[in-house]
């Protein structure tokens, strides 16, 4: 089989049914089970936010395994890439504007102006 068909049976035999369904019943739960807010714009948004990182997540694990022949370098490769991107995750946390501005956010080490 070509990459194409792989892709394609990979998606609807394997995301729809094993991401979509499983990504629905937890968004409902993470809402309504431990007290999120209920509307259905912020619903929906966490919905597809979670949907969107899954499906991202799955199509760069596939095509690494597509690329490299080996099962053991292509597993390789996959843990590093996330890791790696784990790590590069808490940088989305940082607001570099307020260090361009010099302004401090976090302790003043003792003395206060």
């Amino acid at each position: 089989y070509n990459g194409a068909a792989y892709l394609l049976a990979k998606f609807f035999c394997e995301i729809l049914p094993l991401r979509l369904a499983p990504l629905t019943a937890g968004t409902f739960i993470l809402v309504f089970g431990i007290g999120l807010q209920d509307d259905p714009e912020r619903v929906k948004n966490l919905f597809f936010a979670l949907l969107f990182v899954s499906l991202i997540s799955v199509m760069v694990f596939l095509v690494i395994g597509m690329l490299i022949r080996s099962n053991g370098s292509a597993n390789f490769v996959a843990v590093i890439v996330a890791l790696f991107s784990l790590l590069m995750s808490g940088f989305l946390l940082i607001d570099f504007g307020s260090f361009a501005s010099g302004e401090s956010t976090g302790q003043t080490g003792g003395t206060d102006n």
